[in-house]
């Protein structure tokens, strides 16, 4: 018996006992996406394996199922391909979402980080600015002083030569008073001196 004499059922039943074993290794795989990938691996050597038993023996509905079952699992890796291609776009996309995520975050920090330094600069400059204002205000408030006390120092000399010409004035008057009172009694003395040689000389006379 050769290959051209065998029947479909017992191509088909020699291929899943052929099978099998890697059935069952696959079966053993975590039911993660490593194990799809091998399964689709598995069922396409089996359909290849079943389109090459349809070549040998002429069988056109053995081919027929070997070309349906590799076209499926062809499009099931297709699928399999777009699946993981669009899970690898959303992962993309998260770790991108993530990353513009921490990058606006960051520049949240650094926007409040130099919004606090702008106030911490602000109120260093208003605190200087107080603070001259301060000191200008006491500057003017010591100008003030000074010229007031200045201006009451000329008021004083003012005072002061204003009375030392009074005295000088009253002293002066003291004097013009005295000489005229020692000129009046003056002359009450020769007045007296002449009465008196007038009263001897007429005294002489009589006698």
């Amino acid at each position: 018996m050769n290959i051209h004499t065998l029947s479909r059922p017992m191509i088909t039943a020699g291929l899943r006992l052929a099978r099998l074993p890697v059935d069952t290794v696959v079966a053993l795989v975590p039911a993660t996406g490593a194990r799809e990938p091998v399964k689709l691996t598995v069922d396409e050597a089996d359909a290849r394996a079943r389109a090459l038993a349809a070549a040998l023996t002429g069988d056109r509905r053995l081919r027929e199922d070997a070309h349906a079952r590799l076209q499926a699992a062809l499009e099931r890796r297709r699928a399999l391909r777009l699946r993981e291609r669009a899970e690898q776009e959303v992962k993309d996309a998260q770790a991108q979402t993530e990353r513009e995520r921490e990058q606006a975050a960051e520049r949240r920090r650094q926007a409040d980080a130099r919004a606090a330094a702008r106030r911490r600069q602000a109120h260093r400059e208003a605190e200087q600015e107080r603070q001259e204002a301060e000191q200008q205000a006491r500057r003017r408030a010591q100008a003030s002083e000074r010229a007031a006390a200045a201006r009451e120092r000329e008021l004083q000399r003012d005072a002061d030569r204003q009375r030392l010409e009074a005295l000088r004035e009253q002293e002066q008057a003291l004097r013009e008073r005295e000489e005229a009172l020692a000129i009046a009694d003056e002359a009450d003395r020769l007045g007296d001196a002449a009465a008196r040689v007038k009263a001897q000389r007429k005294d002489a006379a009589d006698g």
